[in-house]
């Protein structure tokens, strides 16, 4: 991930059928010792074709737990992204 905050447009290997809105879901694969916190969530909703993640990387640091907020970090870090689609 090249910056704190970026979106993943996938198409899926497979379309659904049409008019199908199948249910997906991501969860993103650090390496051994990253303490950062990774959220995805879906952008809008998903189509018979594809989706689009928006993935957030926050980091808690000495000085964001001093002052009781969460940090953004922009240094990038190796990941994987592990995409779901299942019809409903």
């Amino acid at each position: 991930m090249p910056s704190a905050a970026t979106t993943y447009a996938w198409t899926y290997p497979t379309a659904f059928g049409s008019g199908v809105v199948p249910i997906v879901s991501a969860i993103v694969q650090v390496p051994n010792g990253n303490t950062d916190l990774f959220n995805v969530q879906v952008m809008g909703t998903p189509t018979n074709t594809g989706c689009v993640f928006q993935i957030n990387r926050v980091s808690a640091g000495l000085l964001s737990l001093l002052l009781g907020a969460l940090s953004i970090n922009p240094t990038p870090v190796a990941a994987t992204l592990h995409m779901l689609a299942l019809e409903p």
